[in-house]
């Protein structure tokens, strides 16, 4: 009794783990996530309309503004060039987001199944956008880790964190609902780049996918220009890191990392006159300015470095102190290029010193405003909640145990993982 009870869950544990029987398990779990955290976002349809004229409404002062953009770019064809019920006599130009045009997108696509105003569409954009945002997460996540799991259990941590619920609740016409959709975008093109790379294929294979990316993060820029801020800190460390591992491993892909950063970051900028954005305010936003001036020194460090490798230039000791070399000469010539272009490179770094010191300014706006409060620790996590802060914590020390398995010295591992 005891073995046909052992060779029938055997067996029952064998076609689960059919590929075909696995992958439909888990998509139709991932599709009972979505319906379900779907519903909880739409349960506030009924308390957001207007009861003196029945209009359905946002629940947020931004989301109103977006609205507004929304419904002048249906009834006149686009916005004036200067915002009139803003600042009137500054001539103050609007938001250049691409929310209210995937507004006024949704609200034609939408009215083909049925007739909806476009205040409706505004308030269940966030939902929309969404779940989008939670398939891509989902595919990005498994690109990751190939694991059909993790990807399920990931989606469903995002879906129900208190300050991610929030955001994506129907009436919050924010930006950061489509603004997580082009950064997991971003991220999936870049991890496809990556593989590229790595994998030591062609140019025909690299040049594309370079250029998606960069066009993906200026997408996110359009959508959302905060959460942008966070692909110009990934892609070029990602960059870096990668390259000292070539460097130590002696692989051949340097070249190929090279160009397809410098194709990134050039064309991240270029693509910005598609979404009308001039190309030299993502440069000062994004590549020049205190927060952004990581992936312009990467890119030097880059050049200079793959320089210094080819034998160009004659130094005593130079594989012994190739970096070091590297270092000093990026430093000394990032300065000068600050200095043609009018930045001081001291100001620059007095002005991230002040930034990580007081990230909102001392004024009395920037500290009263409540979405500026300090982001103290305990704030934090009262946002996500406890038990989340302690997965988040135990997750990336099994992250660290993970990277190390194949590190001999214990010693190596334990500082690596602390």
């Amino acid at each position: 009794m005891k073995k046909e009870i052992i060779n029938t869950t055997n067996n029952i544990i064998d076609y689960l783990k059919q590929p075909r029987v696995a992958w439909t398990i888990v998509i139709i779990l991932f599709l009972l996530t979505l319906i379900i955290t779907t519903n909880i976002r739409t349960s506030n349809l009924s308390l957001l309309v207007d009861s003196t004229n029945g209009k359905v409404i946002p629940t947020a002062l931004d989301p109103f503004y977006f609205l507004r953009l929304a419904e002048t770019i249906n009834n006149e064809g686009g916005l004036p060039a200067y915002d009139s019920m803003r600042y009137p006599t500054l001539n103050a130009a609007f938001s250049p987001e691409i929310l209210p045009y995937a507004i006024v997108g949704l609200y034609h696509l939408v009215n083909i199944f049925g007739d909806y105003t476009i205040g409706y569409v505004s308030v269940i954009s966030p939902v929309v956008f969404y779940i989008i945002g939670m398939i891509f997460f989902f595919i990005l996540i498994y690109l990751l880790t190939k694991s059909k799991i993790i990807p399920l259990i990931s989606c469903i941590f995002l879906s129900v964190i208190p300050s991610y619920l929030y955001r994506t609740m129907a009436g919050f016409a924010d930006h950061e609902s489509i603004g997580m959709v082009g950064f997991f975008s971003a991220l999936i093109s870049f991890v496809f780049l990556f593989k590229s790379i790595d994998k030591e294929e062609g140019w025909k294979k690299i040049i594309p996918l370079s250029l998606i990316t960069g066009f993906l993060t200026t997408f996110s820029i359009a959508c959302w220009g905060g959460v942008a801020n966070f692909l110009y800190l990934i892609i070029p460390l990602s960059f870096v890191v990668f390259w000292f591992i070539s460097y130590r491993e002696q692989k051949l892909s340097q070249i190929k990392t090279l160009f397809s950063y410098i194709i990134w970051f050039v064309s991240s900028a270029l693509f910005g006159l598609i979404f009308n954005y001039p190309p030299i305010d993502i440069v000062r936003r994004f590549m020049l300015s205190s927060t952004g001036l990581l992936s312009s020194a990467i890119l030097g460090y880059l050049i200079m470095d793959f320089i210094l490798s080819k034998d160009f230039i004659k130094l005593p000791n130079k594989n012994d102190y190739r970096i070091f070399y590297t270092v000093v000469f990026t430093i000394i010539l990032g300065s000068i290029g600050l200095l043609l272009i009018n930045r001081n490179p001291l100001t620059l770094i007095s002005d991230i010193w002040f930034k990580l010191l007081f990230p909102f300014g001392l004024g009395r706006v920037g500290l009263t405003v409540a979405e500026n409060a300090q982001p103290y620790l305990v704030d934090w996590i009262s946002q996500i909640g406890e038990y989340f802060c302690w997965f988040f914590y135990c997750g990336i020390i099994l992250i660290g145990v993970e990277l190390t398995r194949s590190v001999i010295n214990k010693e190596d591992k334990i500082a690596f993982v602390l």
